[in-house]
């Protein structure tokens, strides 16, 4: 059963749950063997389905992160309404500013995986900009962390070569998987849907590795 979500609190990225984050959470449900092994921060999470979901399946942490007061705080509403708390919590997080502490002081088991996941952020010239320099300093902080993004081509896909080209800017290989099998339940909102991994250049050896365990 699908987390429960409050929609219709945001100008735009709360106001509803794009089929982006239903595709992705779905996709990440099929290749994910033992959730309890994994913990995630989610930037941009909107109205918290990816990150609600995760937490339902038992993640051994989520983190959901937005900028907008009125968004967190649906998100903090959503996250009792679903009785995650153990296992999720909400913290504000501006692109504009560095890293929260809350988010490098994360205390992880010795056999978790760290992934850091988007949904559909991929849209304004800012987020092109700022998002490549986010998952640098985390990055950083967690040098073994997954990076996966899933977003829909918008613009005639001038912002997403943006985006990758910041990306390299920064040090990053982009993987691009294209759309995964779970686009098929949606149909026509799923058109131009993107899958990738973000791996650091001087880690990709690892990365490698650690994709095939």
């Amino acid at each position: 059963m699908a987390a429960h979500v409050t929609e219709g609190v945001g100008l735009g990225t709360g106001r509803e749950t794009w089929p982006c984050s239903k595709v992705f959470f779905q996709y990440l449900r099929r290749t994910i063997v033992d959730f309890k092994n994994h913990a995630f921060v989610e930037l941009g999470a909107g109205t918290g389905y990816l990150s609600l979901n995760l937490a339902a399946e038992g993640a051994s942490m989520v983190v959901a992160t937005d900028y907008c007061r009125r968004i967190l705080k649906n998100l903090r509403c959503s996250v009792h309404k679903n009785k995650v708390q153990k296992r999720m919590r909400v913290v504000r997080w501006d692109w504009n500013d560095s890293i929260p502490n809350e988010i490098k002081k994360l205390k992880l088991g010795e056999k978790v995986t760290l992934h850091l996941l988007a949904s559909d952020t991929i849209y304004g010239a800012s987020c092109c900009d700022l998002l490549p320099q986010c998952i640098r300093d985390f990055t950083d902080i967690y040098p073994k962390t997954r990076v996966t993004f899933m977003f829909k081509i918008r613009d005639d896909g001038q912002q997403k070569k943006s985006f990758y080209e910041n990306l390299e800017k920064e040090g990053f290989i982009i993987r691009e998987h294209g759309a995964p099998d779970e686009c098929k339940n949606y149909e026509r909102t799923a058109t131009g849907m993107v899958l990738i991994d973000i791996v650091k250049k001087s880690l990709q050896s690892y990365n490698d590795k650690e994709q095939k365990v």
